[in-house]
């Protein structure tokens, strides 16, 4: 992924109630919200790398899902737009 590119990372949510949806960053909280589900790195850099959690929280219970971004300047990647993420897979950027 070319420097300076989105990342979009997905969380699709149902529930009732209505869930609170929190992304952590290496386990400190990057966006806390009831109705924005995607968390999204407008300018992706090297200091983006890290662990990013999608915790899903309502008075039925809990649900989190992980996922390792690794971001390199690598040419070979540079040339590509879009990556899709599933969550709990490694990805290298």
């Amino acid at each position: 992924m070319r420097k300076g590119a989105r990342l979009v990372l997905l969380c699709e949510v149902q529930g009732d109630p209505k869930p609170l949806v929190t992304w952590y960053r290496n386990n400190y909280v990057a966006q806390n919200s009831t109705f924005k589900t995607n968390f999204t790195i407008p300018h992706v850099s090297a200091n983006m790398s890290g662990t990013y959690r999608c915790s899903v929280l309502n008075a039925l219970g809990t649900a989190c899902y992980e996922v390792e971004v690794s971001v390199t300047l690598d040419s070979e990647h540079s040339k590509k737009n879009s990556i899709p993420i599933e969550f709990g897979k490694y990805l290298v950027l």
